[in-house]
């Protein structure tokens, strides 16, 4: 039996508390699947998917720099403070930066205002995937591997946000096609129906494919609006490519920052 929890905002540890989090969220599961749709999941999978090396992700600024600065390879230093790339680093955090010729057998050293701090608050679970709408349909293959799953939407500034609670229904839906031996908590049933509401039941109706009608349902939200009034249009549109990727970044607890 697969039994899938999932997390609207990220659990955080004790050792690195955060303002205006309630309550701390013990997680056990063999496998966290980490969201950050808008934007820093779908950076990591599109570099990855670009030749990097790897991609080691950062609490901090100082400790991208500080990393950084021991690689011994070529490094980038990369990664935004709301929305915007940070002074001194090589790119911000759009997936349209991150192309074969500038990354290609680079380390990237990544640190965001959300999707970095959710994937360190998972240190502890054995196994952290990383997922976006890009891969899809390899994190369902993923999933199915396991017995116990943890989804984690990073969530905007402690706020939960709609783009990542629908790649959450859409990861439970397409978990649902595979297997019948299924448990999910309630907020995964909250998340699956979303999708179905906003995505599945739209198809028939709008008759457009559904990356398109996704990238409508992303300008929309709280994540959406944001990137939208900094101009960042284009990347609503990458971000919402479903399948346009394959492969799983993962990471281990025995090197619990890299991702490969």
């Amino acid at each position: 039996m697969l039994s899938i929890k999932t997390l609207l905002l990220p659990a955080f540890t004790e050792a690195s508390p955060v303002d205006n989090v309630l309550s701390v969220q013990r997680v056990q599961c063999d496998l966290a699947v980490v969201i950050d749709v808008l934007r820093a999941t779908s950076v990591i999978v599109t570099a990855l998917n670009s030749g990097a090396k790897q991609v080691t992700t950062c609490g901090t600024v100082d400790e991208a720099r500080h990393f950084a600065s021991k690689s011994p390879g070529r490094s980038l230093l990369c990664g935004e403070r709301n929305c915007k790339k940070i002074d001194g680093f090589d790119l911000g955090n759009s997936p349209l930066e991150y192309v074969p010729e500038i990354i290609s057998g680079a380390e990237i050293f990544l640190t965001t205002t959300n999707g970095t701090r959710a994937i360190e608050s998972m240190s502890e679970v054995p196994s952290v995937a990383i997922a976006s709408f890009l891969n899809l349909s390899s994190v369902v293959e993923k999933v199915l591997a396991y017995k116990t799953v943890c989804i984690v939407c990073a969530g905007t500034n402690d706020q939960v946000t709609l783009e990542d609670v629908l790649l959450a229904g859409a990861l439970v839906s397409r978990v649902r096609l595979s297997t019948d031996l299924i448990q999910v908590d309630d907020a995964s049933e909250l998340a699956a129906t979303l999708w179905q509401s906003r995505v599945e039941s739209g198809l028939a109706e709008k008759k457009v494919s559904e990356s398109s009608l996704l990238v409508e349902c992303l300008r929309d939200t709280y994540g959406g609006r944001n990137l939208s009034r900094l101009g960042f249009f284009e990347d609503l549109s990458v971000c919402g490519q479903i399948d346009s990727l394959s492969g799983v970044p993962m990471r281990f607890s025995k090197d619990p920052t890299r991702f490969a």
